[in-house]
């Protein structure tokens, strides 16, 4: 009889550790799908937010907490606001408001966004530390 409620009771507590983790793994805010839940003070908005679903043409950019500054590189494209063959690659910054957004269009760098998942990274950092500081902030979203 012992042996059958030790049997019963392990069969039970395995069960129930599956099933937490199966309840972890759905519902937990991990990975660069989940960076809009656990951003770093610096930032204050992504766009879009991590794991959304936007169109292929969407702004891409990030929010910043005052006092930042930032570069995005996007499915591995950095882009800058540097000249490039006669023409800018369109980063938009406006520091006052902490905002720096890049919308992909016909003859940027990044024309539009990859069909499927799309990850980016903004180099982040205060000017007065300068750009050698700069921390990532990586996040994906998936474009159609």
């Amino acid at each position: 009889m012992k042996d059958n409620l030790r049997r019963l009771l392990y069969v039970a507590a395995v069960a129930l550790a599956a099933g937490l983790a199966v309840y972890a793994y759905q519902n937990g805010a991990v990975g660069n799908d989940a960076t809009s839940e656990s951003k770093p003070s610096s930032v204050e908005r992504l766009i879009p937010a991590s794991g959304s679903n936007v169109l292929r043409q969407d702004e891409v950019g990030i929010d910043l907490a005052a006092g930042y500054d930032a570069t995005l590189t996007i499915n591995g494209t950095t882009i800058s606001n540097l000249l490039d063959q006669d023409h800018t690659d369109g980063l938009q910054k406006n520091l006052a408001l902490g905002l720096i957004t890049y919308t992909p269009g016909p003859g940027k760098r990044v024309e539009k966004l990859a069909s499927g998942r799309n990850c980016v990274i903004a180099n982040v950092w205060k000017p007065s530390e300068g750009e050698s500081t700069a921390k990532p902030v990586e996040w994906c979203f998936n474009a159609t």
